[in-house]
């Protein structure tokens, strides 16, 4: 199903958004029928975001992260792309993290038929992991380093981002 909305959505929207800088990200919302237990018709609203690499490639978003992630460029090159992203830390209202927030970077390296060949999530922000940012410096306006603590294990690492050469490295912060 998700293979069939992809190619929907490049058939439909790629030539719309042709004459779009690349990559950039389009929303858009499906409804889908279903039948709850008691044989109602329910129509439920689905997001999407797609990461439109060119006219003819797209990756679903929703393969990187739960239904109600949202992301964001923060830097890209012919084939390296930085999202940031945030979303729930549950879907569900009830339990530990219920109103919870998780908030990281995903990094994509493509090839040059724009597979991605390569991809790692950093988590910045995490109710789950119990992972919260103790500062965030900017350099410049190129250079991020968000300083982290993981509460569970008392052990903090920087992040830093170089949003101009599309890099993003983790290392150990040292008190």
């Amino acid at each position: 199903m998700k293979k069939i909305l992809t190619i929907l959505f490049l058939f439909i929207f790629g030539y719309t958004y042709a004459q779009e800088q690349y990559p950039t990200i389009i929303n858009f919302d499906v409804n889908n029928k279903t039948i709850n237990d008691e044989d109602k018709v329910v129509w439920i609203k689905e997001a999407y975001q797609f990461l439109m690499l060119n006219p003819q490639n797209a990756i679903d978003l929703k393969n990187y992260g739960n239904s109600k992630s949202e992301f964001n460029i923060i830097g890209s090159n012919a084939n390296r792309i930085l999202l940031e992203f945030y979303q729930p830390s549950k879907l569900t209202t009830k339990g530990r993290c219920a109103a919870g927030l998780e908030k990281g970077f995903l990094f994509l390296e493509l090839d040059n038929n724009a597979i991605v060949i390569k991809s790692e999530f950093h988590l910045i922000e995490s109710c789950l992991w119990s992972i919260e940012i103790i500062s965030k410096k900017e350099e410049n306006s190129e250079i991020l380093k968000y300083v982290c603590e993981n509460l569970q294990t008392s052990e903090s690492f920087i992040i830093s981002i170089d949003i101009e050469n599309v890099t993003i490295a983790k290392e150990k912060h040292q008190h």
